[in-house]
Parts: C-alpha cells; structure tokens; sequence
C-alpha cells in the first residue's frame, strides 16, 4: 500500500508490482476471465517475464531459472494454457503499461528489477507462444 500511494501514476517505484503481469493480463482476457485466477495468470507471466527478460540479456539465466524452479514448487503456472496465440496477444495493446507507444514491460535483473520498453514483438510473441498449448498457438479462441 505504501508504493501504491507513493507512486500513484506508476512514474517509478510502483512499475515493479507489474512484474508478471503484462502477459498475465493478456492470458486472464483471453480466457474470458473465467479459466485463470489472477494469481495463476500472474504466474504464466512471470514466466514470461524471466525469459524475455534472457532473452534480451536483462536477466541472468540462474535467476530465472530459480524463479521459474519456485514458481513449479508452488505448482503455479504449469503446464500450456489453451488459448488462441493471437488472441492473447490482442490484449497487449489495451495494456495500461504503454508509454509513448510502447508497452513497459518488467523483467528480473541479478538484484531487482528493470523495465524496458524496447521488447521485440517476435520475441513477445515466442515466449507467449512457448506458454501456450501447440495445438491452439494459432487458433481462433
């Protein structure tokens, strides 16, 4: 609560509570809010989060891969979720973490956290991709 009220406009401090939930929210919206509680889609997110996060050279490999080892003993964000790959992307663009255009998006680093705004959208789309079922990556939902 106290980030919250020290950063009401998301300016700086309270970014880091959006780590995991930019994929998160696209993947509770394409499941029509009924199939993910908020926690689990959060979840998928931080997934996601670590591995653009290596991709881009932002995260170190061990951290996420501890973060991605906890989130399985926690059994939170296992296994493909069934939805349509373009679909769950659709809703990235009503994200409220955009800025002059681009989303913001929160990723791990060796000590905390960075965000970025520079993502490519292939790699968006391949991590979101690698989350979901193969057999409805390009499906309609």
């Amino acid at each position: 609560m106290e980030v919250v009220t020290a950063d009401e406009k998301e300016a700086a401090v309270r970014v880091a509570l959006n780590l995991g939930h930019s994929l998160g929210h696209a993947f509770e919206a394409a499941g029509e809010y009924r199939d993910l509680r908020h926690g689990e889609a959060v979840a998928y997110g931080l997934r996601a989060a670590c591995r653009i996060g290596v991709a881009m050279g932002v995260t170190p490999p061990e951290r996420a891969a501890r973060l991605e080892r906890l989130l399985d003993a926690l059994d939170l964000g296992i296994g493909g979720l069934p939805y349509a790959l373009d679909a769950a992307l659709a809703h990235l663009g009503t994200d409220k973490k955009h800025r002059g255009g681009h989303l913001r998006w929160v990723v791990p680093t060796s000590s905390g956290h960075a965000v970025r705004d520079d993502v490519p959208e292939d790699l968006v789309r391949s991590v979101a991709e690698g989350l979901l079922l193969p057999v409805n990556a390009g499906s309609p939902s």
